[in-house]
């Protein structure tokens, strides 16, 4: 017979274990929206950071591909003014959104590896793509952020 003491340790495990079971889950829904979303946005639109990334990110690439064109930041004044919230030697600067290339065809997400949780709500993976039917591929690791009940880019992790 089941006494109260069982019953309470029970529901104790039952509740850590699907608690922990929504924890990973996440982290899993992150990666399906990578593999799904990236490919959807750069395939379907001209311009995919607008579906895909933060606002916040959205601003700071545009400075980065702009730094040292007309009415670009310099470089010197990029890092200064986004030192704080990012890791601008990380920024790829002159380099488009992810692909860090203007022409492409079609976009893949070739492999993502989870790498590591950043805060309760933010994941880093590595994400290889290739583009125009296999031609180009590139490497980088995507900082994905819970927005929604969905997920958006945060930071991409390029080299300059």
């Amino acid at each position: 017979m089941i006494t109260m003491k069982h019953f309470l340790f029970i529901s104790v495990c039952l509740i850590f274990s699907f608690a922990k079971a929504q924890k990973t889950d996440k982290r899993i829904d992150a990666q399906k929206w990578i593999e799904t979303e990236i490919p959807k946005a750069f395939n379907s639109q001209l311009n995919p950071i607008e579906t895909i990334a933060t606002e916040k990110y959205q601003r700071y690439k545009s400075d980065a591909i702009n730094v040292d064109f007309d009415g670009g930041l310099s470089e010197e004044a990029f890092h200064e003014k986004w030192k704080k919230e990012y890791n601008t030697k990380k920024a790829g600067i002159g380099m488009s959104f992810i692909l860090g290339v203007q022409d492409y065809e079609i976009v893949k997400v070739e492999r993502t590896r989870f790498v590591k949780k950043l805060s309760p709500a933010s994941y880093l993976f590595q994400v290889s793509l290739s583009y125009s039917q296999n031609i180009g591929t590139v490497a980088v690791q995507l900082v994905v952020e819970e927005h929604e009940n969905s997920f958006l880019i945060s930071d991409v992790w390029q080299e300059n």
